[in-house]
């Protein structure tokens, strides 16, 4: 029946360690101000915010003078940036937010691709060149793929037309509850940001294809994370964004200014379809 700070001291714990402490952050905080441990470790890749106030609740936890963050990061992976263009947008009612909303909506673009036949078709067309530049014609025993979508009736359908594009290849869906070896143990696999994403390091992963456009700067940190350094290896990053789009070109700007100190190399290239 004691508060937490007097569990704390009943238990005569003097070290708390946390993983991916960027997430929670609410959480985080009551934690640290009820715990007030002698000693705490916090282990995050992305300690930043560009909400003003949740980054100052971060400097509140973990002061950036006692950050242990001088370290430069080593830099492997090869970033692609492919770009491709809707015939006319408006005829093919390619849609950047949902009913009375004004922000744009991945689900709400997601849709409408999946609501015309045509552009659905081509996309799925694109999606497949695309992966048999980067990661099929390159791929050695063990290699592994991986693709981020936001809606998971879009990750259904393309997952349904890339297993009959190549039957030789283990390709499985990770989302909800989905079991945790299709992310694990699959030669290819399709998920979610918030699915696979974040915190789990997947051997033998080596290209990863990102069709989602966001402007989180964690969640576009942390998924560049998935690829892991392998010697002998290239491992390639591949964002795709759509040129006549505004958000998409700006959300690439974004991306790009903040994988600069993180990737070997970026090449910017057209999708000539």
């Amino acid at each position: 029946g004691g508060t937490p700070f007097e569990l704390w001291l009943y238990t005569k714990i003097g070290f708390l360690g946390g993983d991916e402490v960027h997430e929670n952050l609410e959480a985080v905080y009551w934690l640290q101000t009820f715990i007030h441990g002698p000693f705490h470790l916090g282990l995050s890749a992305t300690m930043f915010h560009k909400d003003k106030f949740k980054s100052e609740m971060q400097t509140i936890i973990y002061p950036k003078a006692i950050r242990f963050d001088k370290i430069k990061m080593k830099k492997y992976i090869r970033q692609v940036n492919l770009g491709y263009r809707f015939e006319d947008i408006e005829k093919d009612h390619i849609r950047l937010s949902f009913p009375r909303r004004t922000t744009y909506s991945q689900n709400a673009f997601e849709h409408s691709i999946l609501k015309n036949r045509k552009v659905k078709t081509n996309v799925f067309k694109m999606l497949n060149v695309v992966f048999e530049e980067f990661w099929l014609n390159r791929k050695e025993n063990g290699d592994k793929a991986g693709f981020y979508f936001s809606r998971i009736d879009f990750i259904n359908e393309y997952l349904a037309h890339l297993k009959k594009s190549y039957p030789s290849l283990d390709i499985r869906r990770y989302v909800e509850q989905d079991p945790f070896e299709n992310l694990m143990d699959s030669d290819v696999y399709i998920t979610t940001i918030g699915s696979g994403g974040t915190g789990v390091d997947i051997a033998g992963l080596i290209t990863v294809f990102n069709f989602d456009n966001v402007d989180s700067i964690q969640r576009n940190a942390q998924l560049l994370g998935r690829l892991r350094e392998k010697e002998g290896k290239e491992m390639i990053f591949v964002q795709l964004y759509a040129t006549n789009l505004k958000k998409h070109i700006g959300y690439k700007d974004s991306r790009d200014k903040l994988f600069e100190d993180r990737v070997l190399s970026r090449a910017d290239v057209l999708y000539p379809g």
